[in-house]
Formats: C-alpha cells, structure tokens, sequence
C-alpha cells in the first residue's frame, strides 16, 4: 500500500512514534520508511530517544532543516509503478493535478545558502586526480587506442576520440565541475562515448546541460559531437531549461583572455539552484 506525505507530515510522525510502530500503523516497511526519512533529509530520534522518553527523562527534537535544492516536499513510501492511481479517486484523477506547493522561502534565499555551502571551485591536477567517470573514459579510450595500434587494418571509426589538446581540456574542465558537484552532494553523470549527454541530479530534480566548443552545432546525421564541434577551440557551457534538446537557461562562453575554469565556481552555484527552479 501507498502512502504520501510532506516532509513535514512525515517529520511529525516519525517524532510522535517509532518508526517500526509507524510502519506497522501504515502498513509499510519500516526500512523503506528510515529510507524516506534520509532521502528527504528528515532527522530521526537517536537510538535511546524512546526509552529516555517513556522513562520520563528529558529528550531533544531536533529540527527539520530547510528542503534541499530540488528537493520534493512530497514523500512516498510503498505502493509500485501506479500506485499515484490507486490512491487517487475517480474524480481527482478526472479533474486534472492538485495544486502546487507553496515556498516558504524565495529563489534568492536558496541562491545565498547554495553559494554559502560551495567553496571555490578549483581544477584538480589532470588527469592524476581524474574523477572515476573521466577514468572510465580514458580507459576505454585507451583500449580503443591500443586495439587501433594491434590492428593490421585499422579503422578511423573505432579509434580514441581524446586525442587532441582540446579534447584534453574539455575533460580536465569537466572532471572540475562533477568533482565539485559530487562533493556538493549532487549526482553528476556523464553518458556518450565522447561524454557529450551531461546532467546533474540535484536531489529529485535532474538538471541538464552542455560543454562543448563555441562553435559545436547539433548534428541531424547522429554524428559524434567531436566531428561536428567546428573550429572554435573556446568552450561554452549551457544549463539547459529542462531535457536535453530545450533550450538554454544560462550559459557561459569563453571571450579574450577570459576562460572557462574562472567561471567555475558560478557554473557549479547555478546548477544545483537549476534543480530549484525546475522543481518550483
């Protein structure tokens, strides 16, 4: 059986029982219910709570922190794929969604405490210090190179694709932002081949964006991105308005002397604030 709740709904219960009463109560598991708890970062009574409790010792609440960037302050815990239909009657599902929440705080209150909790972001030595999905890439790269070496006929279509200095330094760029943004507690994930399909998960929200040369265009044939990235060796990142064929929302480009890695800092801030407003 499925059940939702707010956060703080949830954040009441869990402090008015324990969990395992709770999830008896409501027919659920009760790990699935400490699960929730942490994904919606709901603090839980320490181990001794109860019984400090019931011995009529004095206890602390703790409190509920402020929802994370993209967070949802809907929570639901058991039911499977449709379960959002077998709670809802007939006429709630006839009679289009239920209104949006409300935001105790506005978007310029979450920007200050996003920047509050990102330090400055610097450029780790590369590829010593290579994020593991930039080492995945260059592995394979790697063994493309040396089965491109071992062959007596070797192919230009299963060759390395990180061969110029470019190439290089888009990576080094890119393994600073998801090393940054790893550490933020966001999930950064690279997909592709050439690591061109880039996006973010900022709690329950995934955010989508681009790194590429300023000239790179897209590619009706299904090309790869480094065959069509054009001339321009100056790089442009673009957070993306939702998937990944929107539009921009906000974006970056080198111009002059000034490079990408100065706006590093921003580029990580405004991504995880990204979640925020597509959430919203």
């Amino acid at each position: 059986m499925s059940h939702k709740f707010s956060r703080e709904e949830l954040y009441d219960l869990v402090w008015f029982e324990p969990v395992k009463t709770l999830a008896r109560r409501f027919e659920l598991s009760d790990v699935g219910l400490a699960k929730a708890c942490k994904k919606a970062n709901i603090p839980r009574p320490p181990r001794g709570y109860w019984a400090k409790l019931t011995a009529g010792k004095k206890v602390a609440r703790a409190a509920l922190p402020a929802r994370g960037p993209g967070m949802s302050d809907e929570i639901e815990v058991g039911g499977g794929r449709y379960s959002y239909y077998r709670n809802c009657s007939e006429e709630e599902i006839l009679n289009g969604n239920p209104l949006p929440p409300g935001f105790e705080d506005d978007i310029e209150d979450v920007t200050k405490r996003v920047k509050a909790m990102i330090p400055r972001v610097t450029v780790p030595r590369f590829p010593d210090r290579a994020h593991r999905q930039i080492r995945r890439l260059l592995d394979a790269d790697e063994q493309r190179r040396q089965k491109q070496l071992a062959s007596r006929f070797p192919s230009i279509w299963g060759g390395p694709l990180f061969v110029d200095a470019f190439e290089m330094r888009r990576l080094r760029v890119l393994n600073a932002v998801i090393t940054a943004l790893e550490k933020a507690g966001t999930k950064p994930a690279l997909q592709g081949r050439d690591a061109r399909d880039l996006n973010v998960r900022v709690n329950d929200t995934l955010v989508h964006y681009t790194l590429d040369a300023t000239t790179q265009k897209p590619d009706p044939y299904r090309r790869s991105n480094i065959e069509t990235r054009g001339s321009s060796t100056k790089l442009r990142c673009a957070i993306l308005s939702s998937g990944p064929s929107s539009g921009v929302h906000l974006s970056w480009e080198e111009k002059d002397k000034t490079k990408l890695e100065s706006y590093l800092t921003d580029i990580v801030v405004e991504l995880i604030i990204a979640g925020e407003r597509q959430y919203r």
